[in-house]
């Protein structure tokens, strides 16, 4: 049976994957949930659909985990798992990946546009960052 894992470290030994999974609060795994119909007449079975989900639970076919009692499995939406990542740390993400020489009109204007306000300190790490 085939396994799916994270692919990290090609050194045989390697022990990046167990200390990622480790440190993470979150694991998640992103797979299509086919639907199983049966038709009336012929009774039938046939797979359909293809919706996307993500699974936060393990499987013995996925590594998945949460330390924040979300479901076991959940629609492929960024919105399912919004509540649980810190909005300051996606803020300062999108800060530290603009260019250094970037005057504050052009963040604010990047930051905008992804849907994220802020407002700037004396240092990177003043950046508070919300959503709308």
């Amino acid at each position: 049976m085939n396994r799916f894992e994270l692919k990290l470290g090609k050194k045989t030994g390697s022990q990046t994957s167990p200390l990622i999974k480790e440190w993470a609060d979150m694991v998640l795994f992103a797979n299509y949930k086919n639907e199983i119909i049966t038709t009336s007449d012929t009774k039938k079975k046939k797979a359909t659909g293809g919706k996307r989900v993500m699974y936060a639970s393990h499987s013995p076919a996925w590594d998945a985990k949460n330390r924040h009692g979300l479901p076991d499995m959940m629609p492929f939406d960024y919105t399912q798992i919004a509540h649980v990542i810190p909005t300051d740390v996606i803020g300062e993400t999108l800060i530290n990946e603009l260019p250094q020489n970037q005057s504050e009109e052009v963040k604010t204007a990047v930051l905008e546009e992804t849907g994220v306000n802020y407002t700037y300190g004396t240092s990177k790490r003043a950046y508070r960052a919300s959503y709308k």
